[in-house]
């Protein structure tokens, strides 16, 4: 332990000196929750050649044994819940707003732990006062010894055993729970569920009307990121599935799953009843990159706002300036309803952008094209996913993702230069299966958006397959022209799912 607990009493003082005492017992209660905070994170940041996190973790399961077994005073005990919960707050390694946060509620429960050892010791001194051994409390600068090299165990007197009462096992037992629960929640979940989003502030920005910035976005909303695909119904009677005509950003529901929950593509068009018309040019740009829509609450992640996240301001506000041309059309949708517990625990998500945003070197081709298939979403449905929709490690780019709509059904193709995936692919062939949606006298999926895709340049297409001869070569074969069979590889069934 690293600084001392020197509690400050005398038997025999005025009510005035006891107000005066009880005043700086809450100010040292204060005082060491926030530095017991700040201390381990300031060290767990910049990183203890003396101690470990495995250290770190001895200690406090050594100190939560001694505090089970009873083998500790009270003020002790609740000295090492105090900073045992300041400690694992701490080895978190979070940063700024979140880190204030926890840390009002580390120097809170160091404060309660140690005014409260405070009272406890108080209260036998003073119980013992008229007669009978009193208790001196030697001054210290180390927490594990006092100055004549006593154990804080030497302490147990006739007066502080009579503490020792059941509810007091009750007690101890609710701080350890409490402890562990504040713990778990700050390494797993964090504290975004309870508190809401990130949020910035909206601003008064408005894009300029621009002709060259109305093709910008016409570009990126009807072909490269696929905008106009969840925001139009389809017109499910033609292959590929495209945008019926007339409909161009009035939403649809994508997702109805009575009585769990529902996803809702709102209506983009500027109809003041039913779309856009009532929102600001800057809170439609906080929902494309940031992921919080105009009302504030978190946009479920189907949205894919993480890779719209390094569109470039230009791209951003051509997007916005596009929507603001389409033609207001009524059209009332239901609202998302995001079943419980998945509604809070995407509150994590939203990543504020407070600084500017640049496209890379369209003459780079390799990262252009980076940033065209990230915007494209192609790892989306491209990159297999664990039943909770995180990307499985090792399989980017990989396919093998189930993906159905209405009566299609299908598996996300391999998309990485391994033998199983597209090595025999060229420049040549990669575009002409995005114009045709066919691989030769093979079709592809209607669920593969060949559709809009078709709309993108020759050269973006050539910078985007000259991102993809870069990816790491991944075995994993997928064939829907087989059977649905178990993969071990993506955890799914698809066909020739067990030849991996």
């Amino acid at each position: 332990m690293r600084d001392a607990f020197a509690p400050r009493f005398s038997p025999e003082r005025t009510s005035d000196e006891n107000l005066a005492q009880k005043q700086a017992d809450s100010q040292f209660g204060i005082g060491c929750g926030a530095a017991d905070f700040d201390w381990v994170f300031q060290r767990r940041s910049q990183g203890s050649p003396a101690r470990t996190l495995n250290d770190d973790t001895a200690w406090m399961v050594e100190s939560m044994i001694r505090i089970l077994k009873l083998d500790a005073q009270p003020a002790e005990v609740q000295v090492l819940l105090a900073n045992a919960f300041c400690l694992a707050c701490g080895v978190v390694g979070m940063s700024g707003k979140a880190r204030n946060q926890l840390r009002e509620i580390a120097v809170f429960a160091g404060t309660a732990f140690r005014c409260s050892a405070l009272m406890t010791l108080n209260r036998c001194m003073w119980k013992n006062r008229d007669g009978g051994e009193k208790i001196k409390m030697p001054m210290t600068t180390n927490r594990n010894t006092f100055p004549d090299d006593t154990k804080p165990g030497t302490l147990r007197t006739t007066a502080t055993a009579s503490v020792r009462k059941p509810w007091r096992v009750l007690w101890i037992g609710l701080m350890v729970l409490g402890v562990f629960l504040l713990s778990g929640i700050s390494m797993t979940i964090g504290w975004r569920p309870v508190v809401g989003p990130r949020a910035r502030t909206l601003t008064t920005r408005e894009f300029e009307r621009t002709p060259q910035r109305l093709e910008r976005g016409r570009y990126i909303f009807m072909g490269l990121s696929g905008c106009v695909h969840c925001h139009s119904p389809f017109d499910m009677s033609q292959r590929g599935l495209p945008p019926v005509v007339g409909m161009t950003g009035v939403g649809q529901v994508l997702i109805e799953e009575a009585p769990r929950g529902r996803i809702v593509a709102p209506n983009l068009t500027p109809d003041l009843e039913t779309g856009s018309g009532a929102w600001t040019d800057d809170q439609i740009a906080r929902a494309i990159r940031e992921g919080i829509g105009h009302d504030g609450r978190t946009l479920f992640p189907m949205m894919p706002y993480k890779n719209f996240h390094s569109m470039s301001d230009e791209d951003l506000g051509s997007v916005v300036v596009f929507l603001r041309s389409l033609p207001p059309i009524h059209h009332e949708l239901p609202k998302t309803k995001i079943p419980f517990p998945a509604k809070y625990l995407i509150n994590g998500l939203p990543q504020p952008i407070s600084s500017p945003v640049s496209a890379p070197d369209p003459g780079d081709r390799i990262q252009w094209g980076k940033y065209l298939v990230r915007l494209a979403n192609c790892a989306d449905c491209h990159t297999a996913r664990a039943a909770g929709g995180t990307p499985i490690a090792g399989m980017d780019f990989a396919g093998g993702s189930p993906i159905k709509f209405g009566t299609e059904a299908s598996a996300s193709t391999n998309l990485t230069p391994d033998a199983s995936g597209i090595p025999y692919y060229d420049e040549a062939l990669f575009i002409s299966t995005l114009r045709t949606g066919a691989v030769g006298a093979r079709q592809l999926s209607s669920l593969m958006p060949f559709v809009i895709y078709r709309n993108l340049s020759d050269d973006d297409l050539k910078a985007m397959f000259a991102y993809l001869c870069t990816l790491k070569p991944v075995q994993h074969r997928v064939d829907n022209s087989l059977p649905p069979t178990y993969c071990r590889h993506c955890k799914h069934k698809h066909g020739a799912g067990d030849q991996n």
